[in-house]
């Protein structure tokens, strides 16, 4: 197989990005702002230090995180497509690689190329840990980590799967921003209007359910990509956090990587399916 020949050509082009140093050095930058407001809180603002503890900590990097699944559909979301509009991936594909080694070796080079901005810049973060906090977990550190590589990587999946699937960089921006927008704010709303919908059919009225809610539910919330990087922090990490839907015992961090990693597993296998069918 010549995926891997793929994957180091990905990695060697991404080291030469302007773009990517940049995303680098933000993704830095914006960590250790925020761990460094966080440990100066209590002269800022008057924080309690009693409340500067190394789970608040880590629920304090959330603006960071927010950037990963970005991160990894900027790097996935053109992949493909966009040497096909250019002509580069016929020249590709006459070298002794065949569309699914293109797929695969572009999906683990950019997956790893993810993996370098976070790397630094949590990795960097852990000396503020070191120093800042008494007590602190590093299988917790690294559980956080772990879960950050989970989400981007789906994602990352999720756009390369996209971009084998269309013939236009626009229409693969517009695709990958929808899910998005779908899985990231509009998730809890989907589910709550199939839930109406079931009661409407069931019962003949429409019913606003607040709580309560059937099994099924709480699987359904359970799928989107975020609210399973949640659960695998909530296990892992932020352990004296309560709840909010996720209290079903099935619910931990194994459960929320099965389903990220079902994540990055399925839209690949259709990527493959639907970039084998497609007439170049």
């Amino acid at each position: 197989m010549s995926w891997n020949v793929v994957a180091r050509k990905e990695v060697k082009d991404a080291a030469r990005s302007r773009v990517l140093h940049a995303l680098t050095g933000a993704m830095v930058l914006i960590a250790l702002a925020l761990m460094g407001v966080y440990v100066a809180a209590p002269r800022l603002f008057g924080t309690p230090a009693a409340n500067l503890t190394f789970q608040n900590f880590v629920a304090s990097l959330g603006p960071a995180s927010a950037f990963v699944p970005i991160l990894g559909a900027m790097l996935g979301y053109k992949a493909i497509v966009g040497e096909r509009q250019s002509g580069s991936l016929a020249l590709l594909l006459s070298q002794p690689h065949s569309r699914d080694d293109v797929v695969i070796g572009k999906f683990v080079g950019r997956a790893v190329v993810l993996a370098i901005p976070i790397g630094l810049a949590f990795a960097a973060g852990f000396g503020v840990v070191a120093v800042a906090f008494d007590a602190y977990s590093i299988v917790g550190y690294v559980g956080f980590l772990g879960a950050l590589l989970l989400v981007g990587v789906a994602y990352v999946a999720v756009a390369i799967a996209i971009s084998a699937s269309t013939g236009s960089t626009t229409k693969a921006a517009a695709g990958v921003l929808a899910y998005y927008m779908v899985f990231k704010w509009l998730w809890g709303a989907v589910v709550l209007a199939t839930n109406a919908v079931r009661a409407r059919l069931a019962t003949g009225e429409w019913v606003v359910q607040i709580g309560g809610f059937p099994e099924w539910v709480s699987v359904m919330f359970m799928l989107s990509p975020h609210n399973a990087y949640q659960i695998v922090l909530r296990d892992v990490v932020l352990t004296e956090y309560p709840p909010v839907w996720y209290a079903e015992p099935y619910m931990t961090a194994w459960t929320g990587a099965v389903v990220l990693a079902l994540w990055t597993v399925a839209p690949l296998t259709f990527g493959l399916w639907r970039f084998d069918a497609v007439d170049l």
